[in-house]
């Protein structure tokens, strides 16, 4: 889709309809997971244009991802990953988010994707990456600037195509060119961070911003004071007997 033809939410979701109708999960190797699905999913379904927004099998160092987003700057890793018993989602997960840690705890297939994703991401300085088998995705924040590591965080999980379409708000906000481009997902899966923060010393003053009343005597000295540096302005030969009956001189 090019760039100047914006894909609508509305659109997206009748698109993933379609192809969640004709997409007949199997034992396919990465291209044809490619080919058949994840195209269809981020060009036709997510608003992602082929032609403007993506680079397929960048190389880095000797390493592949098999696609990288971007707009002024990379925003985006997917890496497809062939289907059937070299990637699979646990069964029955109905959250979307999840913690990564123990999603990874029991499947050696999806840690050895996330980490071959995450390792993109970060030697690109890319934010998101997103590991595909086609039915199944896993997005998560795979470089962070809060002490967390990307592996121990949350991550979005969609465990099949009925999930995603059931979901498709969370995955259009999440993962679309739109939803990218505002950081929804990234401010998602990272909101715990302001708890992991020190509260800043403007916090501490209670309250703030704002004025302390003053009661009758510091209203008048107030407004003494007032008459008097107004007086000093107007008559700035009265400021040296000023300083002198007012202050007393250090001994």
């Amino acid at each position: 889709m090019p760039r100047g033809a914006m894909l609508t939410y509305d659109q997206g979701r009748d698109n993933f309809v379609k192809l969640a109708q004709q997409y007949k999960p199997g034992d396919m190797n990465e291209a044809m997971t490619r080919l058949q699905f994840i195209d269809a999913l981020f060009f036709e379904c997510l608003g992602w244009s082929k032609e403007t927004d993506v680079e397929v099998e960048d190389h880095v160092d000797g390493d592949y991802a098999d696609y990288v987003f971007h707009d002024v700057k990379s925003l985006m890793v997917v890496e497809a990953k062939r289907e059937g018993v070299d990637f699979e989602v646990p069964a029955g997960l109905k959250e979307i988010e999840r913690s990564l840690t123990n999603l990874l705890k029991d499947e050696a297939e999806i840690r050895k994707a996330c980490r071959q994703a995450m390792g993109y991401a970060n030697e690109r300085g890319i934010p998101l990456a997103v590991v595909c088998n086609g039915h199944q995705l896993i997005a998560f924040v795979a470089t962070r600037q809060d002490g967390i590591k990307p592996l121990e965080g949350k991550a979005m999980v969609f465990g099949s195509l009925e999930q995603m379409e059931k979901h498709f708000l969370t995955l259009w906000q999440s993962l679309s060119r739109a939803g990218v481009l505002d950081g929804i997902l990234v401010t998602k899966l990272t909101k715990d961070l302001a708890a992991l923060l020190p509260p800043t010393l403007a916090m501490r003053v209670n309250p703030y911003p704002g004025s302390k009343q003053r009661n009758a005597y510091q209203a008048d000295l107030k407004i003494i004071a007032e008459l008097v540096l107004e007086d000093l302005i107007k008559k700035p030969e009265k400021e040296e007997e000023y300083l002198k009956n007012c202050y007393q001189p250090v001994s």
